[in-house]
């Protein structure tokens, strides 16, 4: 890989971890949330370089509770699809869908995955 290749590789992570770094001295995130962001952008850094084997563990370590578990869910979802595990990407479709459906505070938000959740069920074989 040549010089140039790698610092535009890098340059988009260091720069989201410099924003986190500044939001976090001014107390805009607290830890667990600066934590979950750095994941996420290292995550999606891997899997835009296309190392989702490596991206999958550590986007799988972002809090479910936090503010960023819906994106990295669909990280993991991307990484199983990059190593080509297709039961893995339903579990994680069904698992990003049922997220979404607790998660919204109105009915049409809460209805909005069932059609995924509806084509999971019902054709296992074709998704």
């Amino acid at each position: 890989m040549n010089i140039g290749g790698l610092v535009g590789a890098l340059l988009p992570v260091f720069f989201v971890l410099a924003l986190g770094y500044f939001a976090g001295k001014r107390n805009t995130f607290d830890a667990d949330q600066a934590a979950g962001l750095s994941k996420l952008a290292l995550g999606f850094a891997l899997l835009q370089a296309q190392r989702a084997a490596e991206a999958k563990p550590i986007l799988q370590r972002v809090r479910l509770e936090g503010p960023y578990s819906s994106k990295a869910l669909l990280g993991v979802g991307w990484a199983d699809a990059g190593v080509g595990d297709r039961m893995a990407v339903t579990r994680g479709l069904a698992e990003l869908a049922d997220v979404v459906r607790v998660a919204s505070l109105c009915g049409l938000g809460q209805a909005a995955p069932l059609s995924i959740l509806s084509a999971l069920s019902e054709f296992p074989g074709e998704l």
